[in-house]
């Protein structure tokens, strides 16, 4: 079996750069892994590592988003701006303004 490290409470809210009472409420809510045995909370620094990497930014980004080549977004700098949706509209504002 691998050597495990656990941490108290104040240990684990060094560890992740949070206070004390923010790890508590996480932990009490079920979003942080943790175990309360009698009075005190207990954390396994693995459980924390993994809890971290879940909140990275792009775990939340669908791995098609990352990847995209230049050549994919390439519609983006062809769009023009501005003009009328509608080429039977066009029509007919050119027509009332006397236009080609």
């Amino acid at each position: 079996m691998k050597n495990m490290i656990t941490f108290d409470i104040k240990q684990a809210a060094v560890f992740l750069g949070a206070h004390k009472e923010t790890i508590r409420k996480l932990a009490a809510g079920g979003q942080l892994p943790g175990v309360k045995i009698g009075r005190s909370w207990r954390f396994v620094e693995e459980d924390l590592v993994e809890y971290m990497r879940s909140k990275y930014v792009w775990a939340h980004i669908p791995k098609e988003a990352v990847n995209r080549s230049k050549e994919q977004w390439r519609f983006i700098k062809e769009k023009t701006f501005g003009g009328l949706a509608s080429p039977t509209m066009d029509k007919e504002y050119k027509e009332a303004l006397g236009l080609r």
